[in-house]
C-alpha cells in the first residue's frame, strides 16, 4: 500500500487536514438528532473544526467531542491538484491515522480511475 511517505519521497506535494468536533454554545435553525445531543449531555452543538486552530486553548480542551471527525487529503501533480475527504462516523473514536489511510485509498482510487 502506498503511504503519504512514499509520496513525498516521489516528489508529490501532499497536504492532510484534520478537523474535529467541538462542543460550542451556538444557536442553529436545524434540530439535532437525539444522538448527537445525548452524547454532549446539554443543547451545546457539536461544531467541526480544523484540529489545532489557534482559538482553542487548553482551557477548552474538555469541549473537544471525541467522537467523529473529518479527514482531507490533498496531492499536487504537474496535472493539478486532487483531494478526497472523509467523514469519520459520530459512532466512532476520532483516529487520524484511520482518517489519513481511509482518505488517501478514496485519492488514488480516484486518480487511477482519471
Amino acid at each position: 500500500m502506498t503511504t503519504i511517505h512514499d509520496l513525498r519521497r516521489a516528489g508529490y506535494k501532499v497536504h492532510v487536514e484534520h478537523f474535529r468536533y467541538f462542543i460550542e454554545d451556538i444557536e442553529c435553525d436545524y434540530i439535532l438528532t437525539d444522538k448527537i445531543r445525548n452524547r454532549t449531555r446539554s443543547n451545546k452543538i457539536p461544531v467541526l473544526r480544523k484540529h489545532g486552530m489557534s482559538t482553542v486553548n487548553k482551557n477548552r480542551k474538555k469541549e473537544v467531542f471525541a467522537r467523529g471527525g473529518e479527514t482531507v487529503v490533498t496531492i499536487t501533480t504537474d496535472a493539478g491538484s486532487y483531494s478526497a475527504r472523509v467523514l469519520c462516523s459520530i459512532d466512532d473514536n476520532y483516529n487520524k491515522k484511520e482518517g489519513t489511510s481511509q482518505a488517501l485509498t478514496k485519492l488514488l482510487a480516484k486518480l487511477y480511475s482519471v
